[in-house]
């Protein structure tokens, strides 16, 4: 499931998206004299239907495992930024799963920082508005507004900056969504679930080395293809579910690339 960016603005225009090559899409006005290019849709699934498959399970939230806010002062150079980016919009949509307010202005705030520090133009001011610091407890409302601010973010990355810098981000959230998946409380449910959540993010794993591999040569990639290629290589031993140990490796494998990433 991927998602067109800018939903709201594309209903109130009342305009249609048609894909296009190279993953941008068309927006074709009223008038169909009219077309205007936009930028590429969001290519993976949203954290959140990571998050809701553990929620499913009835995993307690646990805050302690996330990337701590205060790390976002140790992130000085660009490769850093983006990555990290990543990770915190991926802890926030892990906190905005369990409506966790104060964490969601405290994650909310790092990810704004982070895009301004990349001079990325991404309003976050439905977010921040007084209304709906009243509709917290709408977990559809959050997931719409968090779901947007990200998808601009990376539409602004891979449309008008350096596409190695989009899929860092890209890396940034799904090494973190398979961190936190792997690292919850084992008390509500048993290895056989999780082996089946770990399973099913293969697919997206296939999507971000795509994007990586688009950027092979390229200094600031390579060596987080190259961890993310020994992954893939685990899930590809079994064409059917994974077994207790490949989990275990899988696990071990993505402690050390999200160390990596937020050390």
């Amino acid at each position: 499931l991927t998602r067109s960016l800018f939903p709201v603005r594309i209903a109130q225009c009342k305009q249609i998206a048609t894909p296009s090559a190279g993953g941008e899409s068309t927006m074709i006005s009223g008038d169909s004299s009219l077309s205007v290019t936009i930028v590429p849709s969001y290519p993976l699934p949203a954290p959140f239907e990571l998050y809701q498959q553990l929620r499913n399970l009835d995993a307690s939230y646990v805050g302690e495992i996330l990337n701590p806010p205060e790390n976002v002062d140790n992130y000085y150079t660009e490769k850093n930024k983006v990555l990290n980016l990543g990770t915190y919009a991926a802890d926030l949509c892990y906190v905005s799963t369990y409506q966790k307010k104060q964490e969601i202005q405290l994650y909310s705030g790092n990810v704004k920082l982070l895009m301004d520090d990349l001079s990325m133009t991404v309003s976050f001011a439905d977010l921040n508005s007084n209304e709906i610091k009243h509709k917290l407890d709408n977990n559809d409302t959050l997931v719409s507004i968090v779901s947007g601010i990200f998808y601009d973010a990376y539409s602004a990355l891979a449309k008008d900056g350096d596409p190695a810098l989009a899929a860092l981000m890209l890396t940034g959230i799904w090494s973190e969504g398979i961190y936190i998946a792997t690292h919850i409380l084992s008390d509500t449910y048993t290895v056989d679930e999780m082996i089946e959540v770990i399973n099913n993010q293969r697919s997206s794993l296939e999507m971000v080395l795509d994007l990586l591999m688009k950027t092979k040569g390229n200094e600031i990639t390579n060596s987080l293809r190259k961890a993310l290629l020994n992954i893939k290589a685990i899930y590809e031993e079994t064409e059917g579910s994974l077994t207790k140990e490949q989990l275990h490796q899988i696990t071990r494998a993505i402690e050390n690339i999200r160390s990596s990433i937020i050390s």
